[in-house]
């Protein structure tokens, strides 16, 4: 052979990439489903907390180890509080 695929071969290779295709975009449905899901999850977690802490507004330990998971005075004295919220966009809110 020369180097060309026959039209057969073509065929096959092009049937086979389809296929592939087709799975990896099943594939990224359902991993959307399950980010999203684990999203809602995650936010009605944190309302939870914040449901819990409004109808008891007094900042006990157990709060705040929820709420907080570390916090580190910066050389000028200033605080940089870590918050335990898994959503990166939440925890740049505060």
């Amino acid at each position: 052979m020369n180097g060309e695929l026959s039209e057969e071969e073509y065929q096959l290779l092009i049937e086979d990439n389809n296929q592939q295709l087709a799975k990896l975009m099943r594939e990224q449905r359902e991993l959307n489903e399950i980010l999203t899901h684990q999203k809602n999850i995650n936010f009605k977690e944190l309302m939870a907390q914040l449901e819990q802490f409004i109808q008891a507004p007094k900042l006990d330990k157990e709060i705040l180890h929820k709420l907080i998971e570390r916090i580190e005075i910066k050389e000028d004295g200033s605080p940089r509080i870590f918050y335990r919220f898994s959503n990166s966009y939440i925890s740049s809110i505060f």
